[in-house]
């Protein structure tokens, strides 16, 4: 084979190895910060976070959701509210916008943040999705309004629920019935719910 078949040979190879080789160290990457996370080691992942070689593998949405677990991990509620603004702003597709702000409602509606999480289910109501402000509307009355008025709801298909599902469902039962005042129920629902947070 001439130079120039060579040359455009081994191009050929190149543009189709590409993406082969760019998942790759993506999905090393990605298993590195798992571990950075699960090993407490914060500095290292801070530090690769900002390494070229994370800028250049990931979208810089990724890369600061990946910042924001850390935060969260952390519990540093300070850096938390900074890095969930910053991560609004690097969210580009409606689907990334409406993942980092549901992610933020529920984290502000949990601790019944009243401000931020109204600010940020009106937010989601932009999306026009009923699902999502069904859901958001539900969480903000029983961990902002302490009510309990979806109890029923939750019982009548508590059953047919995955079992993640049907832990966060037990966990939601429980913050109702301590918002009515049954603190047996709350505790039933309470036990069940455990092993969705350990």
């Amino acid at each position: 084979m001439n130079p120039t078949g060579l040359i455009l040979l081994f191009f050929v190879i190149l543009v189709f190895m590409t993406p082969f080789i760019r998942k790759s160290l993506k999905n090393r990457k990605q298993y590195w910060f798992a571990h950075l996370l699960n090993t407490k080691s914060y500095e290292e992942m801070e530090k690769g976070l900002n390494a070229f070689s994370s800028k250049a593998l990931f979208p810089r949405y990724e890369l600061e959701c990946y910042r924001l677990q850390m935060y969260l991990v952390q519990n540093n509620s300070k850096k938390v509210d900074e890095q969930y603004q910053v991560t609004i702003e690097s969210a580009v597709t409606k689907k990334q916008k409406i993942e980092i702000y549901t992610n933020a409602f529920e984290h502000y509606v949990m601790l019944a943040d009243k401000s931020k999480s109204l600010e940020l289910k009106n937010k989601l109501k932009e999306f026009n999705d009923e699902s999502l402000n069904a859901r958001c509307q539900m969480l903000y009355d029983i961990f902002v309004n302490k009510k309990s008025k979806y109890i029923d709801q939750l019982e009548k298909n508590f059953d047919k629920l995955q079992d993640s599902e049907k832990m966060l469902s037990a966990y939601l039962l429980s913050v109702q019935y301590t918002n009515k005042g049954d603190t047996k129920k709350a505790d039933y629902y309470s036990n069940l719910s455990k092993d969705f947070f350990e």
